[in-house]
């Protein structure tokens, strides 16, 4: 049985991403405020960002770049890079973004402390220190379980440098941008990589810094009426607008190759919503919130011009995540990750959140209990999930416009519900082994299919799509008799138990309804006998809560069947080590595993 988007998906005919955007901004009251920093207090008009978009585009395209090239822009607030970027899609070629929260280097030369500190300070948590991140609570054969942030990978300690300019040069060789427009620090740091790179033609600085072109000098030489500007021509069914990367969590990142046609299905898609709920209110949604602490990825930059292309004024901090920001620009929409919302719940102090209509997460699911938490919480607010991933255009399914998918109080356990099809989007479920088309409840494979899909990786000709051109996501769900799509866990972390199959997601459901834990993942750790594994859990224990491995193997045991138990035990630790999305990383537990 397929499952379909409902609800029209409308396209331009030019299908050229970079002058649709152009377009939603031109609608837009020119003097309303588009991109607004927290932090410092500077604005740009949406009238302002056109201007910058359109004339550094002018002057990109009288350097040569242009259709069939690729530019790399890595800036860091939204006021630098989300223009830039738009500039390189009007001059028709493809946008590549590199994350610029990578590495030691990158904190030191900011000033800052470590993210994860910052994170855990502005929500009233304790900061971690560069040791051990948690003391003792659970001892296995005489010895403490106790875990450093540097064998949990997390971003509480960056990254060494040396692993950091590999992930760059990494990137840079499969998108072998011709142009790239970066910020000094940026520079100073990774300069060596960029210089030494000969695919790169010239290199463009938001800074002032001698001997290079500046991003402000090509802007000022411009003279241009943003009125009478038309973008360079593009085939949006085929050209590439955003090389992006996968999220990495199995191995080295991929390059994505996403269409003008993709992106604008995508975002028009989430964007519809907001004028639908817009008609039908009083009060209009008119700012959106950016709770996303790394805002320089291919996510961020989609989910902010989705801000930007549905009028709304985009708040954003330059160093932190502080949700006393809601308030002073009385935010209507949050766009965030799981992880900040689960802080949210667990925060000290009740921030006034009155303004908020909505909180919107992607990256990973939300669990159940989490969401309960925050609807118990701030009963006001409506929580909204999106589920996608890179390769499918992010976004596949939502909750649809009218919102009538409570996913904190579904009547089932059984997974996390993700929502409806979005417009454009079929959907199927698959038998794991014999590849055969499943009706509802039924757990399978889910497979997507629709214009918003990549158009393939870059450096590999590995099989991404079955013989139908549905893209296999490798998450593990089912549908129910009202199309509503439930995920279940993910296929390649399946543990296989005497013959079983044990998703993780289903043990780390009753690991959370325990009322000592804030969050679980679980993973297998090998047995002696060849094949088999023994589920074990990492742990993140609630402020101030205490328990046992004992107790919490107990717990799960009278709740399960024998083979779901957790025979491998538990690991209790400060965090879960996470992808700069928010995935956690199952891989870098296992290797913690390995090293015991």
């Amino acid at each position: 049985m397929l499952v379909h988007g409902e609800g029209d998906l409308l396209v331009p005919a030019h299908l050229n991403f970079g002058k649709w955007i152009l377009g939603r901004l031109r609608e837009t009251d020119p003097e309303r405020v588009c991109l607004h920093s927290s932090t410092t207090g500077y604005k740009l008009t949406f009238e302002e960002v056109s201007q910058y978009a359109v004339r550094l585009a002018a002057a990109l395209t009288q350097r040569g770049a242009g259709r069939g090239d690729t530019v790399a822009v890595v800036g860091e607030p939204p006021a630098t890079f989300l223009p830039a970027g738009l500039a390189v899609l009007l001059a028709g070629a493809a946008l590549t973004l590199i994350e610029t929260e990578c590495g030691k280097d990158a904190h030191v030369q900011r000033g800052r402390p470590p993210l994860a500190s910052l994170r855990l300070a502005c929500l009233g948590w304790p900061s971690f220190s560069r040791g051990f991140l948690i003391s003792s609570i659970g001892v296995k054969e005489g010895r403490p379980l106790r875990y450093s942030a540097s064998e949990l990978g997390s971003k509480s300690i960056p990254a060494p440098s040396r692993v950091v300019k590999a992930i760059l040069k990494h990137k840079l060789n499969l998108s072998k941008p011709k142009y790239v427009i970066c910020t000094q620090r940026f520079f100073e740091i990774y300069g060596d990589i960029l210089k030494s790179s000969d695919f790169i033609k010239a290199l463009i600085c938001f800074d002032d810094i001698e001997g290079m072109e500046s991003v402000e000098a090509l802007v000022s030489s411009q003279g241009l009426d943003v009125d009478k500007f038309e973008p360079a021509a593009v085939e949006g069914q085929t050209d590439v607008a955003l090389v992006s990367f996968s999220s990495g969590t199995t191995g080295l990142s991929k390059g994505v190759l996403l269409t003008h046609l993709a992106l604008i299905a995508r975002i028009n898609a989430i964007t519809q919503w907001h004028y639908d709920y817009n008609d039908s209110h009083s009060e209009p949604l008119q700012v959106g919130f950016f709770a996303e602490p790394d805002r320089t990825s291919y996510y961020d930059f989609k989910m902010m011009c989705t801000v930007m292309c549905s009028g709304q004024t985009l708040v954003y901090s330059d160093r932190d995540v502080d949700l006393k920001y809601v308030k002073e620009y009385q935010a209507h929409t949050m766009l965030t990750v799981p992880a900040i919302v689960e802080m949210m719940v667990n925060a000290k102090e009740n921030y006034d959140l009155r303004s908020l209509k909505f909180v919107c997460t992607a990256g990973s699911p939300l669990n159940r209990r989490s969401a309960q938490l925050l609807q118990e919480r701030y009963p006001d607010i409506k929580l909204v999930g999106l589920y996608g991933s890179t390769e499918s255009g992010s976004i596949a399914t939502t909750q649809n416009k009218a919102f009538d998918v409570d996913v904190a109080n579904e009547d089932t356990a059984d997974g996390y519900c993700v929502g409806h099809a979005v417009p454009g989007v079929t959907i199927k479920v698959v038998d794991r082994e014999t590849r055969e088309m499943l009706g509802p409840n039924q757990r399978g494979e889910i497979c997507v299919r629709g214009p918003r899909l990549m158009k393939g990786y870059l450096g590999t000709t590995a099989p991404y799509l079955d013989e139908q051109g549905f893209y296999l996501t490798g998450d593990l769900g089912y549908f129910d008799h009202h199309k509503r799509i439930y995920l279940v866990g993910r296929l390649k972390d399946v543990i296989n138990v005497m013959g079983h199959k044990v998703s993780p997601g289903d043990v780390e459901a009753v690991l959370r309804l325990h009322p000592a834990v804030q969050e679980a993942a679980v993973v297998g750790k090998p047995a002696e006998v060849e094949g088999e594994e023994l589920p074990t859990a990492f742990v993140v224990l609630r402020p101030g809560a205490a328990a046992t491995d004992a107790e919490i193997v107990d717990y799960v045991a009278q709740q399960v069947t024998w083979f779901m138990q957790l025979r491998g035990g538990v690991r209790f630790v400060a965090e879960l080590p996470r992808s700069t999305m928010q995935k956690i990383l199952r891989k870098r537990l296992r290797e913690m595993l390995e090293r015991e």
